[in-house]
């Protein structure tokens, strides 16, 4: 598996790896990551876990100006490291949500992505950078890519319960938007929602890697 998770502090990379956290915030952010190593190209994997390490000391920044700036300096680390190493296009995409406070923030390069669940209802929170709907291939990517035009929105959380599925396109192209509706919205503990979809990608032989976080955010 080329992909790696971030929750908070905490790294998960490599085949069939599980981090769980709970905690209440105060004053700091808690961010959570899915990074997907580029397949096709050697160093997917070095490129994620690299991604991974730089994202479990950072949080997504407030605005989309410093985004931009954030995904610029990251993609240049993984492009230095990559040459280094000898692989070239080493590169990588990702999907970040930061919680801090009431308010949400979204950030992807890439075909990794956020679903935010409120209610019956699910929604795409972040933009694919697809050649097209028909192909894998991706327009930019952390490495390759000098300076990725990053897809950053976030918003403001009302009281109550709401639920957030972050996910590598090995998930949402092999389930599909029904069935991670239908886990989406399980009332069941996370641990065992995640024991459901890893079984079902198991039981379709998913041809690519398959990463996912599930974060439930209750605000008071």
């Amino acid at each position: 598996n080329q992909d790696a998770i971030v929750i908070c502090t905490r790294i998960g990379s490599g085949g069939e790896s599980y981090v769980e956290w709970s905690g209440r915030l105060f004053e700091e952010a808690a961010s959570f990551s899915v990074v997907d190593g580029m397949g096709g190209y050697k160093g997917g994997r070095e490129a994620a876990q690299l991604c991974a390490k730089l994202l479990s000391k950072r949080h997504v920044p407030s605005n989309a100006d410093e985004a931009d700036k954030f995904l610029e300096t990251l993609s240049n680390e993984v492009d230095a490291a990559g040459k280094a190493q000898g692989f070239p296009r080493m590169g990588a995409a990702l999907a970040t949500l930061t919680i801090c406070g009431c308010e949400a923030r979204f950030i992807n390069v890439g075909d990794c992505r956020i679903y935010g669940i409120s209610g019956n209802s699910m929604g795409q929170m972040t933009v694919d950078d697809r050649v097209d709907d028909d192909s894998p291939g991706i327009m930019q990517a952390l490495g390759p890519t000098r300076k990725p035009d990053s897809h950053y929105y976030s918003q403001i959380l009302q009281c109550g319960l709401r639920r957030f599925l972050i996910c590598s396109d090995g998930v949402w192209g092999t389930l599909g938007n029904d069935a991670l509706k239908q886990f989406s919205l399980m009332r069941l503990p996370l641990k065992e929602i995640c024991s459901n979809v890893r079984e079902r990608l198991f039981e379709l032989n998913s041809s690519d890697n398959c990463s996912f976080v599930i974060v439930d955010v209750n605000i008071r």
